[in-house]
């Protein structure tokens, strides 16, 4: 798993157990636990309460319909062997890598939202120093 992979993953409540979101691998595996940055994306409705840093249309990945979004409060910190297994059961599907200038433009908008928790820059810089 690197930078760039991308994932669907289960986000379903329980009136809608088959919905996934998609999912961006920020890092590589770092650490002794090879744990991975990863930040959703969600359908953008123009909500306040959304985060609209990182704004994505359709034509920019296969996967995304509609207008969306990098949900930088929602990132998550995931064990790579995790990962693997739900990989591997089909629990998660793994799609088509994201463009390096989409990457990018995720990463600059790490940067620039009110809404992400250090940690995940604090994880994502630390990452950088063993690529």
């Amino acid at each position: 798993m690197r930078p760039r992979d991308t994932l669907l993953i289960p986000s379903g409540m329980d009136s809608n157990p088959d919905k996934k979101h998609l999912f961006i691998v920020m890092t590589s595996p770092t650490g002794p636990l090879e744990e991975v940055l990863l930040f959703s994306i969600s359908t953008y409705t123009g909500s306040k309460k959304q985060d609209s840093t990182c704004l994505l249309e359709p034509a920019e990945h296969p996967f995304i319909s509609r207008p969306s979004y990098v949900y930088y409060r929602g990132a998550r910190i995931e064990r790579l062997p995790n990962l693997m297994r739900a990989l591997d059961s089909g629990l998660f599907v793994r799609k088509e890598q994201v463009s390096e200038e989409l990457f990018h433009r995720i990463v600059d908008g790490m940067y620039r939202s009110k809404a992400i928790r250090p940690l995940p820059i604090d994880f994502y810089e630390d990452a950088q120093r063993y690529v």
